[in-house]
């Protein structure tokens, strides 16, 4: 019999481990930065406790695939705080860069972390895609956060730019993105990154210097070929985090119903009445819900369909809608 190799691993395992407190955490600094990103009691969930080694105990690329809701951006500041930590006291100190695939996710991750930053006398912004803005920016900034589109262009011209070179970690957000639109321009500045890296060490090693070494720490949703990716970003087989979908901690309760009607609007039309009796089930309380729709014309219509469902509602029940 031929035993033929699995075409791609099987997901990481979610360990039974001791929830990590965030006193853990070696610096006072380090603490600040992530102790937002805790759950309640001040620990963190089950997938960072399980990161939590590669990401601030080492400096290896990691590549951490979780279900959206697993607290990927503790993660991240894991290998943010390992990387200030290590350049703290030296003159510039670290130099990291969060890249997004959406503009708006970056400028809100820069809102979140600048005020905690701040605390510690650091600096992170938003990069602009003004070239000789950009270069100021990323020289007094501790974390510079921008879109591939942004960083491609600006580190292009990496041997001329000595800010670019001295890269210590790259913030990969939403890698599994790599594969759709615009993710090309995605593939080539990590691809330029750790080229930018190894370049580096080669260098260094025949000057018989020490290299600043490029950190690629990649974050995304779970993927099939996440094996390949990990390959490609230079991860080793320690560093490499594929959680399954249902490792989620807030568990997610998925249900189908068909509509056997073949015109779009009629269709649209039937699925109101119970979108609506889902909504009062699953929120009773007037908890926030979230209706998707094909466009923004049907969200309009799907919209007026539930509000007046529930005033009909609450006309038979004799009370008042709101």
């Amino acid at each position: 019999h031929l035993i033929l190799p699995e075409r791609h691993a099987p997901p990481t395992e979610l360990l039974d481990l001791q929830p990590l407190p965030v006193d853990a955490l070696r610096s006072e600094a380090a603490r600040r930065l992530c102790e937002p990103d805790a759950g309640a009691g001040s620990v963190f969930n089950p997938i960072q406790t399980q990161c939590h080694a590669a990401l601030y105990g080492g400096d290896e690329n990691v590549l951490v695939c979780a279900p959206s809701g697993a607290g990927t951006t503790a993660c991240a500041a894991f290998a943010l705080s390992r990387a200030l930590e290590q350049r703290a006291g030296e003159e510039g100190g670290a130099r990291c860069v969060y890249l997004a695939p959406k503009a708006a996710l970056a400028e809100a991750r820069c809102a979140a972390w600048a005020p905690r930053l701040r605390a510690l006398g650091l600096e992170c912004s938003v990069l602009t895609g003004e070239a000789a803005v950009d270069l100021r920016l990323l020289e007094r900034s501790a974390v510079s956060c921008a879109t591939p589109e942004i960083w491609d262009a600006l580190s292009r011209r990496w041997r001329q730019r000595r800010a670019v070179r001295e890269v210590d970690l790259v913030i990969a957000d939403e890698v599994h993105l790599v594969g759709g639109e615009g993710g090309a321009t995605y593939e080539v500045v990590l691809s330029r990154m750790r080229y930018i890296g190894v370049q580096a060490a080669e260098e260094a090693s025949e000057a018989g210097t020490a290299a600043r070494r490029v950190r690629l720490v990649a974050l995304g949703a779970p993927m099939a070929n996440a094996r390949d990716v990990a390959e490609w970003l230079g991860c080793a087989r320690g560093a490499v985090f594929n959680f399954a979908p249902a490792a989620r901690p807030a568990p997610l309760e998925v249900s189908l119903r068909g509509f056997d009607v073949s015109q779009p609007s009629a269709r649209l039309l039937a699925m109101a009445k119970p979108a609506f009796r889902a909504i009062a089930a699953t929120a009773p309380r007037g908890e926030p819900a979230l209706v998707y729709t094909p466009g923004r014309r049907a969200a309009k219509v799907a919209a007026v369909d539930l509000v007046a469902l529930a005033a009909a509602e609450a006309a038979a029940l004799g009370g008042s809608s709101s």
